[in-house]
């Protein structure tokens, strides 16, 4: 019976929240950004260090620290590797600095951005980033499909000078 139906929807809810914590969007995005930490510092150290390759780092999740995160994790690895941060609420002088870093100073150099980690503000309204970069690497997916395919042509668009675009999950 219906009655009987939400009685049981009503002690399972009890029951879950008795022995299992509800477990929020971000807290989620922050575990799942804690396990790909280790392969996203060893890329960036792989396409920066090794192969002179600057790298765009893309999370859709920002909250509870995860941009913070993924900078000290690549900077522990290398502290020499110069990360900036491209987000939503960071004034527009230091954003505006951010991309020139990335995109008009060479690895090595004292203002360069190596490694460029961004949100939501990078699917639109910057263009030119496939004449400096050619690896993506996408930490936390886009809500919708439209966004992934304007995050991915970012990089694979006309002008990019590389034969391969490199997307790393």
């Amino acid at each position: 019976s219906l009655e009987k139906n939400k009685q049981t929807a009503r002690n399972l809810l009890l029951f879950q929240t008795d022995f299992f914590p509800i477990l929020t969007e971000v807290d989620i995005a922050k575990a799942r950004t804690i396990g790909k930490l280790e392969t996203i510092k060893e890329k960036c150290h792989e396409y920066v260090v090794e192969k002179k390759q600057k790298v765009l780092i893309y999370t859709h999740n920002v909250g509870n620290g995860i941009l913070d995160m993924i900078g000290n994790g690549i900077r522990a690895l290398d502290q020499e590797l110069n990360v900036g941060i491209h987000s939503g609420g960071i004034e527009e002088d230091k954003l505006n600095e951010t991309l020139n870093g990335f995109c008009n100073h060479a690895i090595g150099e004292e203002e360069s951005i190596d490694v460029l980690i961004g949100s939501r503000t990078i699917l639109v309204g910057i263009d030119g980033l496939q004449n400096y970069t050619s690896t993506l690497i996408v930490n936390l997916l886009p809500m919708t499909y439209a966004d992934y395919k304007q995050l991915k042509g970012r990089l694979i668009r006309c002008g990019q000078k590389e034969k391969e675009v490199n997307i790393y999950y």
